[in-house]
């Protein structure tokens, strides 16, 4: 009988427990069970049947925000625990949801916006050793990401003056090629104007050369006349004197 006394009892303060517990407390306690048993949906619906009692409900925002992060929605996750952060009064949910929200920017790649949340949680609870051990993690992280950045834009920019060089050099050696056929042409029009030169200069002394060998050509000729002539005034004369010793 007085184990029934108490089991009653207890009963009892379980069913007044239930019936004084406000609404989007429920709500948060079912959505928990639910994401406890990765039931996503369901936990979304309790949850927001949480903020629909109460939109003020801090636990509601930072417990959707906490669903969001294991389904990988990372930015949803940081809009829900920044949404959570408006009405929180203790610094060590302050620097919970801080700290996810530097978790979610981890996922993201995007190191400053992460170490900025890491500090605040550090602000709100400095001796937190995992928000310390996250925040070098991504400073180095972003460090790392500015010195490939900075190595990419020297790359870069030696590419850009090796592009620049290689133009000037086929510039300069297209000038010196151009130069080269000037000067070649030049040198060509030069020596026909030499070989020119030559031939007119060369012109007249053939010429004279022609008419000195053509004197002494009809020199000859007339030397050779005057010798012939000689020998047939030489040979008429031995004719006649033959002829006047006729026998008659």
């Amino acid at each position: 009988m007085r184990i029934l006394v108490i089991l009653l009892f207890f009963i009892s303060d379980w069913i007044a427990s239930l019936l004084y517990t406000s609404p989007e407390i429920r709500a948060v306690r079912e959505g928990n069970s639910l994401l406890k048993y990765k039931k996503y949906d369901n936990a979304d619906i309790e949850y927001r049947r949480a903020i629909d009692a109460d939109k003020n409900y801090a636990p509601a925002w930072y417990n959707l925000g906490v669903k969001s992060q294991v389904q990988n929605k990372w930015d949803e996750s940081i809009n829900n625990y920044t949404e959570a952060l408006k009405h929180m009064t203790s610094k060590v949910e302050k620097a919970s949801a801080y700290h996810n929200i530097g978790n979610a920017y981890i996922k993201k790649q995007e190191w400053q916006k992460a170490i900025d949340a890491y500090k605040n949680a550090l602000r709100n609870v400095p001796t937190d050793i995992d928000t310390k051990y996250n925040l070098a993690y991504a400073q180095s992280k972003l460090k790392k990401e500015q010195e490939q950045q900075k190595q990419n834009q020297q790359n870069q920019q030696n590419e850009k003056d090796d592009n620049q060089d290689n133009k000037q050099d086929d510039k300069q050696d297209n000038k010196d090629k151009k130069n080269e056929e000037k000067e070649k042409n030049k040198k060509d029009e030069e020596k026909k104007n030499d070989e020119k030169k030559n031939n007119e200069q060369q012109k007249p002394q053939n010429q004279k050369l022609n008419k000195e060998q053509t004197k002494k050509i009809l020199e000859a000729l007339n030397s050779q006349d005057q010798k012939a002539n000689e020998k047939m005034k030489e040979a008429n004369k031995t004719f006649n004197q033959f002829s006047i010793e006729k026998d008659w």
